[in-house]
């Protein structure tokens, strides 16, 4: 059995020997395709707007997703809930 050298020489050595002329200009029509499915996915300014404000509300909701999830994780229980303001202060001053 060869080497793994030898016979990577010897397939290397027939790849560049084995090379292909490929042409430089694009293929017949190939332009015309390009600019007609442009043109077709070009719609009017409403239709801009309404992909805009689509796209706008899906990261927008995201957004909301992850930040509601990070403030019910971080969110203490009811029972933990700080007094009302009224005790507090009532409770500065010795009144109770």
């Amino acid at each position: 059995m060869k080497t793994f050298e030898s016979r990577w020489q010897e397939l290397t050595r027939h790849a560049r020997a084995a090379r292909v002329e490929r042409p430089e200009a694009a293929a017949f029509g190939f332009a015309r395709r390009v600019t007609v499915r442009a043109a077709s996915a070009n719609g009017t300014t409403e239709d801009l707007w309404m992909r805009f404000c689509i796209r706008s509300l899906i990261g927008v909701s995201g957004v909301l997703v992850v930040l509601g999830a990070m403030e019910y994780s971080s969110a203490r229980p009811a029972s933990l809930m700080n007094p009302g303001v009224e005790n507090t202060v009532a409770q500065l001053l010795g009144v109770l």
